[in-house]
C-alpha cells in the first residue's frame, strides 16, 4: 500500500514466509521493519537487495539477517537503497508478524 510517506507490506505466518517481494522497484528504499509480534523457535528474517532468493537470483545481496524472536526490539531501522528491489524470507520456527516500510 502506498502513501505520501512511503509504502508498507504486512507479513505474518499466513503470508509467503519462504520468500516474496517487498518491492520490485530498482532504487527502492528500505526504511524500517516493525516487529509487531515476535517470532518463536529461532525465527529468522533475511532481507535481500534483489528480485528473489539467491537460488533464483544469484546476484541478490543480503541486506540483513535478523532474529525476530526478541520482543525487546520493536523495530529495525535500515534507511538503505536497494539497487535491484527488496525481497525477504522469514524462515525457521514460528513466523513473526512484521510490517516493512519502504519507498
Amino acid at each position: 500500500m502506498a502513501g505520501e510517506n512511503g509504502a508498507y507490506l504486512h507479513v505474518n505466518a499466513l503470508t509467503a514466509a519462504a520468500g516474496a517481494a517487498v518491492s520490485g522497484n530498482t532504487g527502492a528504499i528500505l526504511k524500517r521493519v516493525v516487529i509487531n509480534t515476535a517470532g518463536a523457535a529461532a525465527n529468522q528474517l533475511t532481507i535481500y537487495d534483489g528480485t528473489g532468493i539467491v537460488a533464483n537470483d544469484p546476484s541478490a545481496k543480503v541486506i540483513a539477517v535478523a532474529n525476530t524472536t526478541n520482543a525487546a526490539v520493536p523495530s529495525l531501522d535500515y534507511n538503505c537503497v536497494a539497487s535491484r528491489g527488496i525481497w525477504y524470507t522469514l524462515l525457521t520456527g514460528t513466523a513473526a508478524d512484521l510490517t516493512f516500510i519502504y519507498q
